[in-house]
């Protein structure tokens, strides 16, 4: 398992990372579309990173509303937040795509491991960076969900992963299915809005390459 470009473990070689998989009792498994990975209704303890794949966060309310919290792709990390506090609702994490994650167990983050591994620490220094990194995007869905069309939405995402990216054009991370899961809209309804914006000239689409034509509009 290489975890060289996962956040969680920057600063840590390879070498490091494989002596505390076998502290972290680290296991990798595969889900097929559409599988739950895990689910945090019951204050799970798991920490997960996925090394393949894409798959979404979802929070199910107690009157079975759904709202999806994050998408996350390659080397994305999920549970750190949930799995140190009891949630109210339902959360689970579930596959758009294949995937291959490996679950670490929160007990083997928090505390020294019995080799008192030096690059603990960093992977402790990490996590928080993580964490709050994870607080300013929740911030900006937030921010997002607020809009009051489909279209203020995607401009809002758009401008998003331009800035992230720093150019006008960008890949999309996952199926725009997944993103109208994002932005809480009918793929319907966005593949209309998509079609008039590119009529309009504000964006240029290409499989899952989209362009942003009039960065400094945010509008409507």
């Amino acid at each position: 398992m290489n975890f060289l470009n996962c956040p969680l473990f920057q600063g840590v070689t390879q070498t490091e990372i494989e002596k505390m998989m076998d502290c972290f009792n680290g296991k990798a498994e595969s889900f097929a579309e559409g599988k739950t990975i895990i689910s945090y209704a019951e204050n799970s303890d798991s920490i997960g990173v996925l090394l393949d794949g894409v798959a979404v966060v979802r929070r199910i309310g107690r009157n079975g509303d759904l709202s999806v919290q994050e998408l996350l792709v390659k080397n994305g990390l999920f549970g750190e937040v949930f799995c140190f506090g009891a949630a109210k609702d339902t959360v689970e994490v579930v596959a758009v795509e294949k995937c291959t994650v490996v679950f670490i167990d929160k007990m083997w983050i928090t505390r020294p491991c019995a080799n008192a591994c030096g690059c603990h620490l960093q992977i402790i220094q990490n996590l928080y960076f993580l964490l709050s990194e994870k607080v300013q995007r929740l911030s900006e869905k937030v921010e997002l969900l607020s809009k009051r069309s489909i279209r203020q939405k995607l401009l809002y995402f758009f401008h998003r992963q331009c800035a992230q990216e720093g150019t006008d054009t960008f890949l999309m991370p996952f199926p725009f299915s997944s993103l109208a899961e994002y932005v809480n809209a009918d793929r319907s309804a966005m593949m209309r809005e998509l079609k008039k914006m590119r009529e309009d000239g504000l964006v240029r689409i290409n499989g899952r390459s989209v362009t942003l034509l009039q960065r400094d509009r945010e509008e409507e």
